[in-house]
């Protein structure tokens, strides 16, 4: 993998991981795809949880108090 160095000690055991900032980048944002996808799915779920009458949708002054 480019971008990617690996620091071992004496005996050969890798310790630690050296990223560049290019390659962190770009994990950085495939993590927040990832995250939009989960959130996504969540949501789906609840609206299926709602349609099946399963979860109560919350008050405008419920939502209010949560902020």
């Amino acid at each position: 993998m480019t971008g990617v160095s690996y620091v071992t000690n004496q005996k050969g055991k890798a310790t630690a991981v050296l990223v560049s900032l290019k390659k962190w980048d770009e994990m950085q944002q495939s993590l927040e795809k990832l995250r939009i996808l989960e959130d996504l799915k969540n949501s789906f779920k609840q609206m299926e949880q709602h349609a099946k009458g399963k979860l109560t949708t919350p008050t405008t002054s419920q939502l209010l108090a949560q902020l």
